[in-house]
């Protein structure tokens, strides 16, 4: 009975505990909603730069401020300019919450929190704002375990969703597009929706190509890195050792996830190409020395994507059972007992 008291007690000490945070995230949130249009417009920016950078964890919590604060904004019925605004910023939110929480290992919840976003984009009538959730759904379905046959039907019904959205909100789509044929191996599909994409680049506004630190930016790094994906599951090896060289010269030193990716789809390269324990030493070493922070959901992906191709006769390797090993731990995990991490440079 004393046990169960002071357990009892402990857990009314969390409850109380939590419903204090929760209430001061409210308060938090209920100062947020006072922001207007063009200050929601500001929080949306400051995630695209946050996103890139941050610690999942934490932006989750930022993200639960924001995301109640909005709901507030939206509840106090503004005109009807303002609600669809308010309805698009939602839609971003969402769109921030979902890859963040399948960042943390819940795809699951993740899927629901694209449901909100879609329909949130959808009630604005921004059919840019539509069209970008959707084009980021589909670019994260690719990293999320979703069937491609699901992924192209995403891609089916953005194509579908009606009036001609600007440029500006088409890169994120056909990029998917481009990523999700290569996938299932449909190599001429594949080559057109890169060709769509980089016309659409080339016609992006100079602020955007050169933004770097942004999610919203789209400067030539993210090109290289989407014909990388492309070229590397089609074995166009010559192609994508051509475009990770490009992207790997072009990416700031403040983004190290962009890197990591394009190092992963290189030793995807080299594990196709029959090279097998160099490809996982790669991969291993590429992943072990990225801060728990950055090995977010499309980096751990690209670690199970070069596991996948390795041949059922190669993986009996030493390497590969620990690539193996190492790709079974939770979230921010650090694997016992690996060597010390260098940088590898495959030929």
């Amino acid at each position: 009975m004393e046990r169960r008291a002071f357990l009892g007690g402990l857990g009314g000490a969390a409850l109380a505990l939590e419903a204090a945070r929760h209430g001061l995230s409210l308060s938090f949130a209920e100062e947020r909603a006072e922001a207007a249009v063009d200050e929601w417009q500001a929080i949306i920016d400051e995630y695209g730069y946050a996103y890139q950078t941050s610690a999942p964890a934490e932006l989750l919590d930022r993200l639960m401020v924001d995301v109640l604060g909005i709901q507030y904004a939206i509840s106090r019925r503004p005109n009807d300019a303002a609600m669809r605004e308010l309805r698009r910023v939602a839609a971003l939110l969402a769109s921030f919450t979902a890859m963040t929480v399948a960042n943390l290992g819940d795809l699951r919840e993740s899927r629901r929190w694209w449901r909100t976003a879609r329909r949130a984009s959808d009630a604005s009538g921004d059919i840019a704002a539509s069209v970008w959730v959707r084009g980021r759904e589909v670019v994260r379905a690719v990293y999320e375990q979703r069937p491609a046959s699901a992924i192209l039907q995403q891609v089916q019904e953005a194509e579908a969703l009606g009036s001609a959205p600007p440029t500006a909100a088409l890169p994120e789509l056909v990029s998917g597009k481009a990523q999700a044929l290569a996938v299932v191996g449909r190599e001429n599909d594949a080559e057109e929706a890169l060709d769509d994409f980089r016309k659409i680049i080339s016609d992006l506004p100079a602020t955007t190509t050169s933004d770097k630190d942004s999610l919203f930016g789209w400067p030539e790094e993210r090109l290289r890195f989407t014909e990388s994906f492309v070229y590397s599951h089609l074995g166009e090896y010559d192609k994508a050792d051509a475009a990770q060289r490009r992207a790997l010269a072009l990416y700031p030193a403040s983004y190290p996830r962009g890197p990591a990716q394009i190092e992963l789809q290189r030793a995807l390269c080299l594990v196709s190409c029959g090279d097998v324990s160099a490809g996982v030493e790669h991969a291993l070493n590429i992943m072990a020395g990225l801060p728990a922070e950055h090995r977010v959901r499309p980096v751990v992906d690209l670690g199970h994507k070069v596991l996948q191709a390795i041949p059922a006769t190669e993986g009996s390797q030493p390497g590969v059972a620990r690539f193996r090993e190492y790709l079974a731990l939770p979230p921010g995990s650090a694997q016992p007992g690996l060597p010390a991490v260098r940088r590898t440079q495959p030929t």
